[in-house]
């Protein structure tokens, strides 16, 4: 007799509250719904490395390797269908309920059974509608590696399950973040203010030129480019690890992780450098991915006021470790940027042995960072890496730029705060936050500081060249990029910058845009340069294998719109979900429109209406003003006024 099959698996189960009677108010309705919640669904899972193994109706059952990937697709998944909901009535809206359990389960076929199966099923019972619930043994496994607030419930007696389960409940959106430093002051915008960055902030990651990581995604059915050649010269910085819930450790974490990467990148033209901002639970998917040869992985690891930092440079193509070492520190400003020295050198110099002592000496030249010996001001500046440009709420841009000027006041010498500083004006004018244009002008004063201190760092010149954006300043713009691309050819998120503001700026006329049949050569000098920009927007793209910069699609989308090549723009809008964002509203919508789908094209052009609060052409219209989209108005008017816009 075959002995059974078992083996240990994290199970996650869900399904839609009240779906019954969803049905029977709205059959068709619920079904398109329920289909497009589907696609979310396994989209998430596909990432995470998961596997539904059952469906029945609107409830699914998916496997995963680990607890962690489990919650992390659950919050994801959540996530999503949260933002999808914002644009549609109440009635419409579905809402999950979601349990995970971890335990033995049974193998039959494609099929799983066991108590850890039937745990996750009874759990997913109890839930708050929006909810994720899970079990002791789960949030053993995950409560050091998230920062959710979990609310223990207490043990519970579930359905046909002997044994009571003490159960925790996670609530999206009470989940907890990196605080702030403690000197910055408690303040709030208001409401208007929160309001909008609710609806604009999911777009930030394209609109700030220090991007944050975007999301692997796991290959998919008939995807043939999962996999990329190994390159010598390119390498991913997975985020360094810390046990700590202490927030200052985790943002110190965070942005020595960036400043590694910033590091990396900028000081030669031979290294392109992928950040990400999520570890993938299969370290060996990372490389591949990306097509980076190496990987650089890091722990920290806290005593007091004493940490061991510990890194690692890996070889992807048999995971073997090519060099570590270990770096015993006290949190002090001087070390701080000492260690950061040395990681930088050392990781260098290794390197040089595989392309003899050329890069080495190239970037050996430029890789010292400036710091400052002001432990506080680098706490800021952390505090805005690793929790505004994550979070993207209302009262983290206030506080961080708040801490970003004290940072400033009390060295003034500190690059990274001025380059932060001038980031998150630009963020704050460009959504309205900051309306007095006095507020560009301040930046560009504090990249011009910077540049005197460090004349070769790219990102310093990627961001100038977006500040004389908002100014429309075509000719500084155009030298500004150049200088950035002279710098970092092979820096993704500069490249990516470099090319949505030359495909959007400058003085090009609607006739001249809509040329996408002109030589080579025609459109990439003078005060028109759409097509340097787009083939700026390509090399980003074929640079960024792990998919980490968003902004390059909605580049690619906005000139596939105006092209009339809808099928292209559709799959690149489609790589950057972000319901809620303008931009993606107006794109989807349009494009849906162009392709018959009138439909789902007017829910699009309903939810433009609410983030603007205006039905009316006029507003419209300033919004393609603001970004020099004037030469595109006259191709989306008349889409807008057969959605109700007049």
């Amino acid at each position: 007799m075959t002995a059974t099959e078992r083996k240990m698996a994290a199970i996650l189960a869900m399904d839609v509250a009240s779906y019954s009677e969803k049905m029977g108010r709205d059959e068709e309705g619920t079904l398109q719904h329920l289909r497009a919640c589907r696609e979310i669904i396994e989209g998430v899972v596909s990432e995470n490395r998961g596997r539904i193994f059952n469906t029945a109706g609107d409830a699914f059952m998916i496997e995963f390797s680990s607890a962690v990937s489990a919650v992390s697709a659950a919050v994801d998944i959540q996530k999503l269908i949260n933002s999808r909901n914002s644009s549609l009535a109440p009635s419409e809206q579905m809402q999950f309920r979601i349990g995970v359990n971890v335990g033995d389960i049974i193998i039959e076929g494609n099929n799983l059974y066991g108590e850890g199966v039937n745990v996750a099923a009874r759990l997913e019972s109890i839930t708050t509608p929006g909810c994720i619930s899970i079990s002791d043994k789960v949030h053993a496994e995950v409560r050091r590696k998230f920062n959710f607030a979990f609310e223990d419930r207490g043990h519970q007696e579930l359905k046909n399950i002997e044994d009571p389960v003490r159960v925790y409940q996670l609530n999206i959106d009470s989940s907890t973040g990196a605080q702030p430093p403690s000197e910055v002051k408690k303040g709030r915008p208001s409401t208007s203010q929160a309001n909008r960055l609710k609806y604009l902030g999911i777009a930030a990651a394209m609109i700030v030129i220090l991007a944050i990581g975007w999301k692997i995604r796991a290959p998919k059915e008939g995807d043939t480019t999962s996999t990329q050649p190994m390159a010598s010269n390119t390498m991913v910085v997975l985020p360094i690890e810390t046990s700590s819930q202490d927030p200052a450790s985790r943002n110190f974490a965070a942005g020595l992780t960036q400043d590694i990467a910033n590091g990396l990148s900028g000081v030669s033209k031979m290294l392109n450098v992928v950040r990400l901002s999520k570890r993938p639970d299969d370290l060996s998917t990372a490389g591949p991915q990306a097509g980076a040869q190496y990987l650089i992985d890091g722990n920290i690891r806290q005593a007091g006021d004493k940490f061991r930092l510990s890194i690692s440079l890996i070889n992807t193509s048999n995971m073997s470790t090519v060099w570590s070492k270990a770096y015993d520190k006290q949190l002090a400003g001087s070390d701080i940027f000492a260690t950061q020295d040395e990681i930088v050198n050392a990781i260098v110099d290794e390197l040089a042995g595989l392309n003899n002592s050329a890069i080495s000496k190239d970037i050996v030249q430029r890789a010292k960072t400036r710091g400052t010996e002001n432990l506080s001001a680098y706490e800021c500046v952390s505090f805005v890496r690793g929790t505004f440009y994550v979070t993207y709420q209302a009262d983290d841009f206030f506080k961080g730029t708040k801490c970003l000027q004290q940072a400033i006041a009390a060295d003034p010498n500190y690059v990274d705060a001025r380059l932060q500083l001038a980031s998150m004006q630009r963020f704050g004018y460009s959504f309205g936050f900051m309306r007095d244009p006095q507020v560009i002008t301040e930046a560009l004063t504090h990249l011009d500081h910077a540049i005197k201190l460090e004349p070769s760092r790219a990102e310093l010149f990627s961001m100038r060249g977006g500040l004389f954006f908002m100014q429309k300043n075509w000719p500084a713009m155009f030298q500004a990029l150049d200088k950035a691309y002279e710098l970092a050819p092979n820096n993704v998120p500069v490249v990516n910058d470099i090319g949505y503001n030359l495909l959007w700026g400058g003085d090009c006329s609607e006739k001249q845009f809509l040329d996408w049949k002109a030589a080579r050569g025609t459109y990439v000098s003078g005060n028109c340069q759409w097509q340097k920009g787009f083939d700026m927007l390509k090399r980003a793209d074929e640079l960024d294998k792990a998919n980490a910069t968003p902004g390059k699609h909605y580049g690619f989308t906005s000139a596939y719109v105006a092209w009339g090549q809808y099928d292209l723009a559709l799959k690149h809008i489609q790589r950057v979900p972000s319901p809620g964002f303008f931009w993606y509203e107006v794109y989807s919508g349009f494009i849906a429109d162009k392709t018959g789908d009138k439909a789902t094209a007017s829910k699009h052009f309903d939810t433009i209406k609410k983030v603007i609060g205006s039905s009316k052409l006029e507003d419209v219209e300033k919004q393609f003003e603001f970004w020099n989209g004037k030469k595109w108005w006259n191709i989306y008017r008349p889409v807008f006024s057969s959605h109700g816009f007049t």
